[in-house]
């Protein structure tokens, strides 16, 4: 046989990205196996029984909990990531994930993402007939975060008939007192809540959530400024000691709590709650392009914390139940008391 070196670029190995498992579709990132490359397979003698695979989940990107029978390496070569499922840990360039038959475990991106090669032992890799996998995904309705996301859309739905929403749905009840009084409050909130984006991304440790703080922080910022001045600059603070009180308990919340606590409260129940509001609100102020605008972002920035607690490790989920219930009470008592105090 000739003697020659070749190279075999990465870019030149066909890609898996997806596969179906009873009916369902499982992201993968991207898979290439080396046996699709005749090259390669060639190369790696048969007697080994070792298959190999380029793996790539980008930043955020996730591979769900899954299981398989056989025994399998992934050796992380560049980026950050993380593993979870049995276990919880980050993972750098360098590290060795084992991981033994039967085991629950599963992968996202970190930061950029990373690129790893994944090893079987018995000849064939776990995608090469990707119509049957040999592995077997993990149910997402068992996962414990999606029961923190429906209880979070149970009380979504809730809010939705608070007396603040009610109170924008009634045309009748909203003369012009009431609606200058609303304002009045709307915008002292506003004011407070430019705070709250400050500080949260400020104290903000973890890579991915300060990321996705800061851009939040840019996208938000000066909406209340925009606010005041589609008012022509008219505007009577607040000082009601509920209103105050209720929104000195999420700037508390957002100065003790972990960096998942400050994500779940200001994604999950803050914007969301704002997306209901503006959404209404939109209709009766039409004249003021403030609530439109609002209302379109507020949906694209409550999925941000979807993503982000998609990663939460299982043992914070008791404190994020607590502070999801606690956020919505705080911001139904809120939000109850604007609607009480335009009434007044």
């Amino acid at each position: 046989m000739q003697k020659k070196v070749q190279v075999i670029a990465r870019d030149a190995i066909e890609p898996l990205h997806r596969v179906e498992v009873a009916g369902t579709v499982h992201e993968l990132g991207t898979v290439k196996a080396f046996a699709k490359v005749a090259a390669l397979a060639e190369f790696i003698p048969s007697h080994t029984g070792v298959a190999m695979s380029w793996v790539h989940l980008a930043g955020g990107q996730e591979l769900g909990a899954h299981r398989h029978e056989e025994r399998g390496m992934i050796l992380v070569c560049e980026g950050t990531g993380e593993v979870f499922g049995d276990i919880e840990r980050p993972l750098a360039a360098g590290d060795a994930v084992l991981v033994t038959s039967g085991c629950l475990h599963g992968f996202r991106g970190t930061g950029d993402g990373f690129w790893g090669i994944s090893m079987q032992f018995n000849g064939s890799a776990f995608y090469d007939t990707p119509q049957t996998p040999r592995i077997e995904f993990e149910s997402s309705s068992s996962r414990p975060v999606e029961r923190l996301l429906a209880r979070n859309d149970a009380r979504i739905a809730g809010f939705s008939r608070s007396e603040l929403v009610s109170l924008v749905n009634d045309p009748d009840e909203l003369d012009t007192a009431v609606r200058e009084r609303l304002l009045d409050c709307l915008q002292t909130w506003s004011d407070f809540f430019q705070r709250l984006l400050h500080l949260r991304a400020a104290l903000t440790v973890d890579h991915d959530q300060q990321r996705v703080a800061v851009e939040h922080l840019a996208e938000e910022l000066g909406h209340n400024d925009n606010l005041r001045k589609q008012r022509g600059g008219n505007h009577v603070a607040c000082t009601d000691p509920i209103l105050q009180a209720a929104m000195h308990w999420f700037k508390h919340a957002m100065m003790v709590g972990s960096d998942y606590e400050r994500t779940l409260l200001m994604h999950l129940v803050l914007e969301a709650s704002g997306e209901i509001f503006h959404e209404q609100a939109s209709a009766v102020f039409g004249d003021m392009p403030h609530f439109r605008e609002h209302g379109e972002d507020d949906g694209d920035h409550a999925a941000y914390g979807v993503d982000l607690l998609r990663r939460a490790p299982v043992a914070l989920l008791p404190a994020l139940e607590h502070a999801l219930e606690a956020g919505w009470d705080m911001m139904t008592l809120l939000c109850d008391r604007m609607a009480q105090l335009a009434r007044a």
